[in-house]
């Protein structure tokens, strides 16, 4: 059944991993800190966010950088931690500001989730 609930955060960037994937495309693991306000006092929630970009496309983002990610939110049992596990599986990834200042492109819709079959790629639940 598909995921129709999606969520859209814009935040700036912190740790960034990179894994190739046996087809090629690269996964792009990296966390988005979000300022809230809580009691009258601002506090950043980090989400983790996955996303798969394409082997034909050349995609970079570096701790600092401002972007918005939209995607699909998941929710996985850690039975080592005991404990559930929120992290969001990004279908359009938009950086907005570069850690250094705009750049010309720096918006833009890298991939849409029409143009990817990822099902073999995200982790299992």
């Amino acid at each position: 059944m598909p995921n129709f609930a999606q969520i859209q955060l814009v935040g700036h960037v912190g740790r960034v991993t990179r894994t190739m994937l046996p087809s090629g495309n690269e996964k792009l693991n990296f966390t988005v800190a979000v300022n809230l306000k809580e009691y009258g006092e601002r506090v950043a929630n980090w989400y983790p966010i996955v996303y798969i970009i394409p082997q034909s496309f050349n995609f970079n983002i570096e701790k600092g950088d401002t972007v918005m990610v939209i995607g699909e939110p998941h929710l996985k049992y850690d039975k080592e931690k005991n404990k559930d596990n929120f992290m969001v599986f990004a279908n359009r990834l938009y950086v907005l500001v570069r850690k250094f200042g705009i750049t010309g492109n720096s918006t833009q819709d890298v991939v849409d989730e029409a143009d990817l079959n990822t099902d073999d790629e995200m982790p299992p639940f």
